[in-house]
């Protein structure tokens, strides 16, 4: 293991993610992992563990600073914490009984990054992450080590930290960007309520998980046509490592590709494809190719937007587009795969399941995750209330999982509101 530098320039990605924490904060990554029934690991261990980990990750001790362009991180900040938490009243199905998951992660000061250690009728560890300064991919590499600690095993580290995002990006040849038109839905219609609060549920669904991120977008289109006659388009993560095979960095190295249905559904001449089998080859087409580089490109002259400005233009177009009704895209969808449980447990704590609860922010219209594991495939998703409100998140993934069991519906409803 070789020691990554103390310092690192800012992403403009990033940039925007601090914007996103002053609008509604935190706007934090959580990965959640739920021990065997008696299992209880200690707060001491955790600490030890995490300071090893945080000695061999300089990206979980960053504090933001300086300005625009010259905005950078500086491994200083206070190791992550690890606090004991009441979580006696917590299912780990919704936010009910669970304050202690907005416990601020201040960028500016640090720390970064912690770990909460829930108490309740089975134990649960919460490993959070700022999302400005570390990404999904970024996350479960530090979890992996920290269990890598608890076990007693070398640490894999962090060997880099300095490339951000674009200059990966820039390697892809991306194809040229084009600003996306405002002409699409949220999947459970119009705003009803405050954009302000947010809120999440999280489902299991224990079926095949074949291909199973096209028929959650087919899924979403379907059950969607109740609520809104407009297109969906969603917008999948793609994680940039797979392109820089030598680089261990918890920084945020993601892009993104769009799957802009009232086209990418429609069939081309001769085409016998399902409409799963469709989008799962576009998606792979995109994934692999410079696609997802192309808005981080695109985004660089923001780097020299001051952030007051950028946090008083969000507030502006998030409002705005709630009036009209009609956005960029329809949501998130992230695929983090299966999760290895055996390389996140320990003596102790032996993980029984994991979910990954989504960052939320003000006028979110969807951010759903997708993490697999024995007893099937956790789906969280995080909604703005104005979106969530009158049980439409619930009805949503209700619809969901119905169409992932049955299939479409024979006659589906449509009609806006």
């Amino acid at each position: 293991m070789s020691a990554a530098v103390d310092r690192r320039p800012m992403s403009t990605t990033e940039r925007l993610w601090i914007v996103a924490e002053h609008l509604h904060p935190p706007f934090v990554n959580q990965l959640v992992l739920e021990a065997a029934p008696g299992d209880d690991l200690s707060e001491s261990r955790l600490k030890d563990a995490m300071a090893a980990v945080s000695d061999a990750h300089p990206g979980t001790r960053l504090r933001a600073a300086g300005v625009l362009g010259w905005s950078h991180y500086v491994a200083d900040a206070p190791r992550p914490p690890v606090l004991t938490v009441d979580g006696q009243g917590w299912d780990a199905r919704s936010p009910a009984g669970a304050n202690f998951l907005r416990h601020p992660l201040p960028v500016a000061t640090g720390p970064t990054t912690g770990i909460l250690r829930v108490e309740g009728p089975v134990q649960r560890l919460v490993i959070r992450t700022h999302h400005a300064t570390m990404d999904g991919g970024g996350t479960s590499a530090m979890a992996r080590d920290l269990f890598r600690a608890l076990r007693g095993e070398p640490l894999e580290g962090s060997n880099v930290s300095s490339p951000v995002d674009v200059d990966i990006a820039k390697t892809l040849s991306p194809p040229p960007f084009k600003v996306r038109d405002h002409r699409f839905g949220a999947p459970t219609g119009t705003v009803r309520g405050s954009l302000s609060e947010t809120t999440w549920r999280r489902r299991t669904y224990r079926g095949s998980a074949r291909k199973l991120l096209p028929r959650i977008v087919l899924a979403l289109h379907q059950v969607s046509r109740q609520w809104t006659e407009l297109p969906l388009s969603i917008s999948v993560p793609v994680d940039l490592r797979r392109h820089r095979p030598d680089l261990r960095s918890t920084a945020n190295l993601t892009g993104a590709v769009f799957l802009d249905l009232d086209v990418d559904l429609v069939p081309g001449d001769g085409d016998q494809e399902a409409p799963a089998d469709r989008i799962a080859r576009v998606l792979a087409a995109r994934a692999a190719s410079g696609d997802a580089g192309k808005g981080l490109i695109a985004g660089q002259p923001l780097r020299w937007v001051p952030l007051g400005w950028l946090r008083g233009l969000g507030r502006h177009f998030m409002h705005k587009e709630a009036r009209a009704g009609r956005y960029p895209s329809s949501g998130v969808i992230s695929n983090l795969g299966r999760m290895d449980l055996p390389s996140l447990s320990c003596s102790g704590f032996t993980s029984q399941r994991a979910f990954w609860i989504p960052p939320a922010s003000e006028g979110q219209r969807l951010f759903l995750t997708l993490s697999g594991g024995p007893e099937g495939v956790e789906l969280c998703c995080t909604m703005a209330e104005a979106f969530a409100s009158d049980g439409r998140l619930d009805a949503l993934l209700d619809g969901v999982l119905a169409f992932l069991d049955n299939g479409p519906a024979p006659s589906p409803t449509t009609g806006a509101p």
